[in-house]
Parts: structure tokens; C-alpha cells; sequence
């Protein structure tokens, strides 16, 4: 005789997912462009599994849980994984029948280290951008580079001179310095202040390389937070996607206006749209008074609209993990989502 749940379970299966889920539910598309680069994918996550053979749990099904986990903005494995048990729509997605079990948080965590040893997630988002070009969403001439503070996941009473960091004391009034304190909880956060007259706090810098006609992240870099890092991650991202490309002009920030980052896009044979500053500016005038410049500074923006749903939706202000690797894998999956959720939309505007 069978049991009360497996006839349960038997009975649910015979439903169609295609009733419950509305047709014109945004997580339709996105699943559509989610199964096509994921079957590309194949190959490559297979090699990560390549020594033990594949887990009882499929990797597919971990990667459709963590895009899930950001698109929602869920802010813990356990919340998510509560999700899972009850919540139609995200088993669907997910690929789960009714009978299948939900894993462990311990499952998604030692998975999520292997993804970011293997650089999953940004093989992910450059097939997710291969798709979008294909489809004519990619600009070719236009493109647009940022760069924003990530808070670290620890708290400024964490941060202890170096050598003493068992020791707890009131550090109130006493300067403290990359070079000679640092976080007990983080070791590669970084203090960094945004501006003159702004405190100091524990953080990584995020930046980003979009294409200016969707708005789509073509690259993204994750680095500890310093001076120098928006210009330096800016050039090795433009470097990897724009070298040699007569026709692509980038735009940054007035951050960026500086004679050695200046010179350096230009000798990559790129033409740099930085915002002028006030005085002593690297731009020439000639450029600023091209046409292109000012189409240029216009869709500058999509940059700073990425990092404003990154923020405020997916929880890119803030992530709950430690560690440069861990915030990396974390903000290229908000990065993906993001791709994602654009070209969803351009997918219904377009009909395709």
C-alpha cells in the first residue's frame, strides 16, 4: 500500500506546472533564458563535479536557488530555503517536483564555494551577454564604467591594531589606518571614506562595465577599497571587453578624469568620455564637444541605475558574507540578475 504523502505527492504531479504560474509572470522568461545558458553551461559544470561525479542535489537546481535568492533580495540561506518547502512558483522555477526534498544550508554553502572556485557565475553572465548580443541588445560604440562601496559584513569594533587583534579595548579618539589596524571579523575589509568631511567604514568597492543601449553589465570586478581601485579595475575590465575596438567610446565619472587613466584607455585604442573637473582636467576640449560625448554622458546613467537596484532590491549595499571571494561571487550573481531581469523585459517589448 502506498503511503498518504507519496499518493499526495503522485496526485500534485499530475497538475500542470503551466496552470499555476501565470503566463505573463516575469520569472517565465527569465527561466527561458535561464534553461538555454545553462544547457551551454553543462560541460562547464560538469568539470567541477568531474573527481566525485555528480551530487544528489543537481548543481542546476543550487544555481536557479541562488538566482532566486537575489531577485527577491532573501537575505539568508534559511529564509530561502523555507521558500522552497512551500512556495510554488520558486519549485517550478528551481525544477523540483512536489516530492523532491530541499537540501541543507550546509549543501548551498559548500556549493557556492566550488561555483566561485570555477568562476561559474561569471562564465554565467558572459553567455547571458553572448545571448543578449545575438539578439542585437548589445551596444557596439557605447559603454559606461562605475564603481560603489560594498559595507562589509563586520563592525568597526572589530577593527584591532595589528598584533593585538585579541585584545578588546575603547579605541574611542585613537586614529586607526589600514597600516596599522584591520577587522578581527573581516581581515580584507578595507576602511575607506567616499569624501572629505564623510567617516571612515569597513568595505570592498564593487565596479562595473555596462553597454549603453539595454544597460546590460558586460563585466564586473570586485576589489578591496582604496584609492586607486576605480580607475585600475575600470582599465582592466575595458582591457578584457573593448581592446582594440575603434568605435566604443567609455564614460565614467568625474572620479575618473585622471591623465594616467585617461591616457591608458586611449593607448587601448578607446576613447575616454570622463566627465570634466572644474580644473586641471585630463579631457581635451575637443572631445567634450563631439556629439558622441554628450550621448556618451547620457547613458552614463545605466551604470548608476544598476547599482541602485543592486542596492536597494538585491542587497549589493550590504551583503551577508565575508571575504573578497564570497563578495565577489555575490555581486556577480546580483549582476546576472540584473541582465536577467533587462532582458526579460526586452524579451516581452520585442515579442521574442
Amino acid at each position: 500500500m502506498k503511503g498518504r504523502e507519496e499518493l499526495q505527492g503522485e496526485l500534485v504531479e499530475t497538475i500542470s506546472w503551466g496552470t499555476l504560474v501565470p503566463a505573463d509572470h516575469p520569472l517565465r522568461k527569465i527561466r527561458q533564458l535561464v534553461d538555454r545558458v545553462l544547457g551551454e553551461l553543462g560541460p562547464e559544470i560538469e568539470k567541477l563535479y568531474a573527481v566525485e561525479g555528480r551530487p544528489s542535489v543537481p548543481p542546476e537546481w543550487l544555481l536557479r536557488a541562488m538566482l532566486l535568492q537575489v531577485l527577491y533580495g532573501i537575505r539568508s540561506d534559511r529564509k530561502l530555503l523555507e521558500q522552497l518547502r512551500y512556495n510554488l512558483l520558486f519549485r517550478w522555477f528551481v525544477g523540483m517536483r512536489m516530492a523532491d526534498r530541499v537540501w541543507d544550508e550546509a549543501t548551498m554553502s559548500r556549493a557556492r564555494v566550488r561555483f566561485a572556485e570555477g568562476g561559474l557565475i561569471r562564465k554565467w553572465l558572459e553567455r547571458t551577454v553572448e545571448e543578449a548580443r545575438r539578439r542585437g541588445w548589445v551596444s557596439k560604440e557605447y559603454f559606461s564604467v562605475d564603481g560603489t562601496l560594498v559595507r562589509a559584513w563586520a563592525s568597526m569594533e572589530s577593527v584591532r591594531p595589528k598584533g593585538e587583534e585579541g585584545r578588546k579595548k575603547d579605541f574611542r579618539g585613537e586614529r586607526r589606518t589600514n597600516r596599522t589596524h584591520r577587522s578581527v571579523t573581516d581581515p580584507e575589509a578595507r576602511l575607506y571614506r567616499k569624501g572629505s568631511g564623510k567617516e571612515a567604514i569597513l568595505c570592498y568597492m564593487s565596479h562595473v562595465l555596462a553597454e549603453g543601449r539595454s544597460g546590460l553589465v558586460v563585466d564586473y570586478r570586485t576589489t578591496q577599497a582604496e584609492g586607486t581601485a576605480e580607475p585600475k579595475a575600470a582599465l582592466e575590465m575595458i582591457q578584457r571587453c573593448l581592446k582594440g575596438k575603434r568605435r566604443a567610446k567609455v564614460a565614467a565619472d568625474k572620479g575618473y578624469d585622471q591623465r594616467g587613466f585617461v591616457e591608458a584607455v586611449r593607448a587601448l585604442g578607446v576613447v575616454p568620455h570622463v566627465a570634466r573637473r572644474r580644473r586641471g582636467s585630463a579631457v581635451d576640449g575637443r572631445t567634450v564637444r563631439s556629439r558622441s560625448y554628450e550621448e556618451s554622458q547620457r547613458v552614463r546613467r545605466w551604470a548608476e541605475g544598476i547599482f541602485g537596484w543592486a542596492k536597494g532590491w538585491s542587497n549589493l549595499g550590504r551583503i551577508m558574507v565575508r571575504g573578497l571571494q564570497k563578495i565577489d561571487f555575490f555581486s556577480g550573481l546580483i549582476y546576472l540578475a540584473y541582465n536577467l531581469l533587462r532582458m526579460a523585459r526586452l524579451s516581452v517589448q520585442v515579442g521574442g
